[in-house]
């Protein structure tokens, strides 16, 4: 079926047309690669970028691991322009303080304040053991001016995955290896314009879980929910809740065990609908040993129910999802023709209807190789960008447009 009834054309035609082909198992939209990295310092000098963020003009902002003044990683912006190409920008270069005090190694994705700050965490640099928390303020000039939150010292683990905010302003994230088998943590602002880091959980292996892995989650009651990559009755990862009590600690409960059966293992972050149910997936596991996508559901009993939602094969290793308005999941997928393992990959839509498919696919260079993580714009194109591939081979920035009228029909 295509995304407009066909009439007289070729599939080929109204693919090229409408960038919109849709099956029970494969839709393909139209893709474009916005930026490619270069490792060169001939070129632009950055390799590996991370996830993506938006800004209300529609801006992209991202972290590369290496490159840079100084080959630590940077923090870029992609700004579109009137003829359709996006020219980028070095927003800040790390370990640009004698012994990498500012960090080093980026390889998280960034967040916005209201004040049009960006926050992410590093996993190298500091004096005392390789991660900080940053902050960088944009400055009248078009200049960006980088302060250390916090320090990680060696017993507090690695930052690992994209920070968050609650309503006053504190930041949340988890470590890994931090009190041996990981944390979670969060950093309120002071007075003094410093940063007090609390320990909210520390793992301890077992069911309990361990080596958690960011984005965390809130609730509208202010509890937190993420997932571990190992630990539980199957050693297949957890993921648990967070529950904020009276006397200023923080209580945990498991509400899933990975790793029994044909059960996945090894879970990405969650995310929550409207409706309090969590959604994620699992790089291991399902029918196939390909990892699947998942929803756990509260019940009255205060336990909580997963449901397999889709099994992965031939498409593998599924990233951590986003939500649209209408409630459909996306998120990268590694595999497809002939690809290698870790390797090509694509954009996978999986509908609130139960539908599943494919809608961007990746299997040559120049287009970019192994995709990890999307984000969404208002009228629906996806942005994402891959480990891999491009013009130089050293990842890109990609955009999957929606279908021109309308959602995919699959």
């Amino acid at each position: 079926m295509l995304c407009k009834k066909a009439v007289i054309f070729s599939v080929a035609t109204w693919v090229a047309i409408y960038g919109c082909l849709a099956s029970s198992a494969f839709a393909t939209r139209k893709e474009k690669v916005l930026y490619s990295f270069c490792f060169e310092q001939s070129c632009n000098g950055f390799q590996f970028p991370n996830n993506l963020i938006l800004d209300k003009d529609g801006n992209l902002y991202g972290t590369t691991i290496f490159g840079g003044t100084n080959n630590d990683g940077v923090v870029f912006q992609l700004t579109p322009e009137e003829d359709g190409t996006w020219s980028e920008k070095e927003l800040y270069s790390f370990c640009s303080l004698s012994n990498c005090t500012d960090g080093s190694y980026p390889s998280s994705g960034l967040i916005f304040d209201s004040a049009g700050n960006l926050y992410g965490v590093t996993e190298g640099g500091g004096t005392a053991f390789p991660a900080v928390a940053y902050q960088l303020a944009p400055g009248a000039n078009g200049t960006w001016t980088e302060r250390v939150l916090h320090t990680f010292a060696y017993g507090e683990g690695m930052p690992w995955g994209s920070l968050i905010f609650d309503a006053a302003g504190n930041l949340y994230g988890a470590t890994l290896r931090g009190g041996n088998l990981g944390t979670v943590f969060e950093l309120m602002p002071q007075g003094d314009r410093t940063w007090r880091r609390k320990v909210l959980h520390t793992f301890q292996g077992g069911d309990d879980g361990n080596e958690p892995f960011g984005p965390l989650v809130f609730d509208a009651s202010g509890n937190l929910y993420g997932a571990t990559t190992q630990g539980g009755t199957g050693n297949g990862g957890t993921v648990y809740e967070l529950m904020p009590q009276a006397n200023g600690t923080w209580g945990e409960k498991v509400l899933h065990e990975f790793g029994i059966g044909s059960d996945g293992r090894f879970p990405n972050s969650v995310i929550l609908d409207a409706a309090g149910s969590l959604y994620g997936t699992t790089r291991y596991g399902g029918v196939s040993n390909d990892g699947m996508i998942f929803r756990l559901t509260p019940g009255a009993n205060g336990r909580w129910k997963e449901k397999v939602l889709h099994s992965f094969h031939y498409f593998y290793d599924p990233g951590a999802v986003i939500f649209d308005a209408a409630g459909n999941l996306y998120g990268p997928i590694g595999g497809g023709p002939g690809c290698p393992r870790f390797g090509c990959g694509g954009v996978f839509q999986f509908k609130a209807t139960g539908s599943y498919a494919v809608i961007s696919t990746f299997g040559h260079a120049r287009k970019g190789d192994r995709p990890d993580g999307v984000i969404l714009d208002a009228t629906g194109n996806l942005y994402g960008t891959t480990t891999r591939g491009g013009a130089d081979g050293d990842g890109v920035v990609f955009e999957v447009m929606r279908c021109r009228n309308g959602p995919d029909n699959f």
